[in-house]
């Protein structure tokens, strides 16, 4: 029974290594900022070992499809993520799974929400056809409501929860789910800096230096990489990796699909 685990375990650590290994690096992505329109940008990223995120795309996708492909990729990464996760993950795997519904939640409470994707969680499909003077009052009496707060962002709740949900943790395991932990508080900190500058209008605040905040969280993450033993670390970095490319295919499907210049974003990469 544990060789067979074993075994389940160093197929998964071949199969995310290899999968770490085609990601796109910064040229990269500096390439697929210089498409010359939509489709041109989805050719590249596909090109740019991007395809599992744009499956579904058809030729010229609008916004509201863009965001329904995305979140309906985004799910199957959790998914995959969780049945690569050894069992006593298990807290883990539902902590991720919730934070499916969570980002829907943020969704719904944003001001400048798009259509809600069609894999709404079904709890939350009544409330998006409420006023959204009404949903926060609803969402109070789902299964979400710990994740309502007028002052912290229902992401921002769900991701303190996420050591409280880690097994008992010795060795390499602890130490690398610290390095992690530490890593995502001190980038979401920064990260909640800079929006607070962008509320109050510094113009030193620009929408590039989240591209570059985002990047100095990647190489963080690839850095923790090294090493043969495996762990349940290595495939949580491997999540949180593909869900920084995620927001960037994201970023640049949707600009260009308002006819707003990409390639400037990208400068924060450096």
């Amino acid at each position: 029974m544990r060789g067979g685990r074993i075994l389940q375990y160093a197929e998964a650590q071949a199969r995310i290594r290899a999968r770490l290994a085609a990601l796109p690096t910064i040229n990269h992505w500096k390439q697929i900022a210089d498409a010359s329109d939509l489709d041109n940008l989805i050719e590249r990223m596909r090109s740019a070992g991007l395809s599992h995120w744009l499956m579904s795309l058809p030729r010229a996708p609008d916004a509201v499809t863009v965001e329904r492909a995305l979140f309906d990729a985004l799910t199957d990464l959790v998914a995959s993520i969780g049945r690569m996760l050894p069992r006593r993950w298990q807290g883990v795997r539902r902590w991720m799974e919730i934070g499916i519904g969570v980002r829907s939640v943020a969704d719904l409470l944003s001001p400048q929400q798009l259509e809600i994707p069609a894999g709404l969680d079904a709890t939350l499909r009544p409330i998006a056809k409420l006023p959204r003077d009404q949903r926060l009052a609803a969402l109070q009496t789902t299964r979400f409501h710990s994740y309502v707060d007028r002052d912290e962002p229902p992401l921002e709740c769900w991701l303190r929860e996420f050591e409280n949900r880690c097994p008992a943790l010795r060795g390499t395991e602890r130490y690398m789910i610290h390095r992690i932990t530490a890593s995502i508080r001190r980038h979401h900190a920064q990260i909640r800096e800079w929006r607070e500058r962008i509320q109050h209008g510094e113009q030193t605040a620009q929408p590039a230096v989240q591209w570059r905040l985002r990047g100095d969280l990647e190489l963080e993450l690839r850095n923790l990489l090294s090493g043969d033993p495996f762990h349940a670390g290595l495939i949580l970095i491997y999540g949180l990796l593909e869900l920084i490319q995620y927001e960037r295919c994201r970023a640049l499907l949707i600009a260009s699909t308002q006819g707003w210049p990409i390639y400037g974003l990208l400068r924060g990469l450096g």
